[in-house]
């Protein structure tokens, strides 16, 4: 359908304890940065991109 897909978020991160939480599921203030670090680039491109008619 022409929809962007960003792969897997967490990749990275998720079997990384030093970045999530004690909870082992969610990441923890260094985990998001990595995320939005990675993240960031495809949002901008989308951002940048021309919308549909």
């Amino acid at each position: 359908h022409g929809v962007p897909l960003y792969p897997f978020f967490l990749d990275g991160v998720a079997a990384n304890l030093k970045l999530n939480q004690a909870d082992g599921i969610h990441p923890n203030e260094e985990g998001t940065k990595v995320i939005v670090a990675r993240i960031l680039p495809y949002v901008e491109k989308l951002v940048d991109a021309p919308s549909a008619p």
